[in-house]
């Protein structure tokens, strides 16, 4: 904001992170499998995660080359990837690019949250390669069910995830299927990134969000009141 508002005094500037939805929290054993059962992903198979609309700038392609990598190269019982999300623009070569992984490669469409959260909770690693994002929400959510999150290291993301997160180029492909092997095989690393999701979770609430813009508006009409006091004098 302040490299095209250069004029703009920074101590008036302050962020309202969204909240994520409260319903959004670590299932149960057995609300995991549920999920598992319904997107057709074997016992005991390791699965990675994503959630987004099926489109350009959400990274999609580059995962699903990065996946059919990691397939050549990981032991028996080989992942398999599952994509959450509607159709959006441009969506038929990401459809294209998982042509031959028909049997490990997943596209739900659109599930209710209770599915969702299911599977942020089950899944091996949730990976979120954006190009571009505002906010980017679905890594709220999944930081909140305990996922272990890989992301791309562009525009707000770190910003959201902080350090619960692999952070990576978005286009490096080699990268994601490497700390997508990791993440799949490594259980105390796992483990330490679920930790630090559930905890960089706690500082997206819509409470706080309101906080800040109530505490914004406030600041905006002190200065305000001051001005015009200045002017009357």
């Amino acid at each position: 904001f302040l490299d095209y508002y250069p004029e703009e005094n920074p101590d008036q500037i302050r962020v309202a992170h969204h909240g994520g939805g409260e319903h959004f929290t670590p299932a149960s054993p057995e609300d995991a499998a549920t999920a598992r059962r319904r997107c057709d992903i074997p016992e005991g198979v390791p699965f990675i995660l994503c959630l987004t609309t099926l489109e350009p700038r959400k990274g999609l392609e580059h995962t699903i080359r990065a996946f059919i990598a990691l397939l050549g190269s990981f032991p028996s019982p080989a992942p398999h990837l599952v994509i959450v999300g509607r159709k959006g623009w441009r969506y038929s070569p990401i459809l294209k690019a998982a042509r031959n992984c028909a049997d490990e490669i997943h596209f739900t469409g659109f599930l209710p949250d209770a599915t969702v959260r299911g599977l942020l909770t089950a899944c091996d690693c949730f990976v979120f390669m954006s190009r571009y994002e505002g906010f980017g929400l679905p890594l709220v959510e999944a930081m909140a069910c305990g996922a272990a999150v890989i992301a791309s290291n562009a525009t707000v993301i770190p910003e959201i995830v902080g350090d619960a997160a692999l952070l990576l180029p978005p286009q490096d492909v080699d990268a994601l299927a490497e700390s997508m092997r990791l993440l799949c095989a490594d259980s105390a690393l796992r483990s330490k990134l679920r930790k630090a999701a559930l905890q960089r979770a706690k500082h997206f609430t819509w409470e706080k969000c309101a906080e800040t813009m109530v505490q914004s508006m406030r600041s905006s009409i002190g200065t305000q009141a001051e001005k015009c006091n200045e002017t009357t004098r």
